[in-house]
């Protein structure tokens, strides 16, 4: 039965200020008068809300601080403190109360809510740490635990150690950001480097390719000139060779036409003379 009414208390306040009604009583009357099992998972998932808000209330503070170097004129960086401190007194309240003050009964149903599957990783290390607290501080007298158990001072022992691991977390994170950041400019820088050497080894390539272009038309541009050259010179020897041909025909031509003539010639004398000794005979 003080399970149960513990049970009840701790899930009927973390139902409140999951949905953001916290109250100032705290550890009577929130079922009043209904029926509920132990159902430590429904407690768990309502726990792992509650957490969830209690750590944006430690990440707020913690950059508050951070940012304003301990708290500003402009912004009041105890909201988020108070807030916290308001509801975790509601929760470890109905804990101890609903328990009748039995340390027992409370570290053995926190045990089993803060290992259901709803919590794990930082929830499950924040809800043994919150257990641990609870139990460390309440006494082997139930009744002293009712009447003088100091939730205040508890949850503010809590609350700098949750601040603590969250400054250590958000710093780890700017850390890593930088780290990432910084990884991510070498790697850009590295990759400009890259992209502007292969733009570099372009530019040469292309420079070499334009360079041999431009040698292979000048070495095309002096052969054909060379061809020209030489086909002219050949042309004009064939047209010499031709011209001497044309002109040692013509000399020939003359000279025979020449011997021709002085045979004829000859041979004119000759019958000439045959007539002249005919006549001289028959005279």
């Amino acid at each position: 039965m003080q399970r149960t009414r513990a049970m009840m208390l701790l899930f009927a306040s973390l139902t409140y200020l999951a949905q953001g009604a916290i109250h100032a009583a705290a550890g009577h009357g929130f079922l009043s008068g209904k029926k509920s099992g132990m159902q430590p998972e429904l407690v768990a998932t309502t726990l792992a809300r509650v957490e969830d808000r209690w750590r944006s209330q430690a990440v707020l503070f913690t950059e508050c601080n951070s940012t304003q170097g301990g708290g500003s004129a402009t912004l009041d960086c105890s909201h988020a403190t108070s807030a916290f401190m308001k509801s975790c007194s509601t929760v470890v309240s109905a804990v101890v109360s609903g328990s009748s003050g039995d340390r027992e009964n409370v570290k053995e149903y926190l045990g089993v809510v803060c290992n259901e599957p709803e919590l794990t990783s930082w929830k499950k290390e924040w809800c043994s740490g919150l257990a641990d607290s609870v139990s460390s501080m309440m006494s082997a007298d139930n009744y002293e635990n009712r009447e003088d158990f100091d939730s205040t001072r508890l949850c503010q022992g809590f609350w700098s150690k949750m601040t603590a691991v969250e400054a250590t977390r958000l710093e780890q994170e700017r850390v890593e950001h930088a780290r990432r950041l910084e990884a991510e400019r070498i790697q850009l820088a590295a990759a400009k480097k890259k992209a502007e050497e292969a733009a570099a080894e372009e530019a040469r390539r292309r420079a070499v390719a334009e360079a041999a272009a431009k040698e292979a038309a000048k070495k095309a541009a002096a052969e054909a000139a060379e061809k020209a050259r030489q086909e002219a010179k050949k042309r004009a020897e064939e047209q010499k060779k031709a011209a001497e041909r044309a002109e040692a025909e013509a000399v020939k031509r003359q000279q025979e036409e020449a011997a021709r003539e002085a045979e004829e010639a000859q041979k004119r004398a000759e019958e000439a003379a045959a007539r002249v000794d005919a006549k001289r005979k028959e005279a």
